[in-house]
């Protein structure tokens, strides 16, 4: 449970980022930030792999590139899941997936480490 809090934490102020660098997403005020990083947490660690494995086979074929398309699937359902967060478009949810899997990483090297 602790990991649980702690990365989505780190996906929290990966969000705060997003949000001032970003048109493309809006939130309501700071506690859509935090439902959407416990959201999207629950949802990278239960759906995400699910998605990975039955992706596989075209993951292979496209060289991995695939992978962004589910990461970007992953957010946009936690968008839709956010009441008060929004999305533009699926482009964007792409985008900002892989802006938020470098700050996390980046986040997770400072703060953890």
């Amino acid at each position: 449970m602790a990991d649980y809090l702690v990365t989505a934490g780190i996906t929290f102020c990966s969000l705060l980022v997003v949000d001032k660098l970003s048109k493309n997403v809006n939130f309501n005020g700071i506690g859509s930030i935090i439902f959407l990083a416990l959201i999207l947490t629950l949802l990278q660690n239960t759906v995400q792999p699910i998605l990975m494995f039955l992706g596989a086979p075209i993951t292979v074929l496209t060289l991995g590139l695939f992978t962004f398309i589910i990461n970007g699937v992953v957010l946009s359902l936690a968008f839709s899941m956010t009441s008060g967060a929004h999305i533009k478009t699926f482009g964007s949810a792409v985008f900002l997936s892989i802006v938020i899997s470098f700050l996390n990483s980046l986040f997770t090297g400072l703060f953890l480490k």
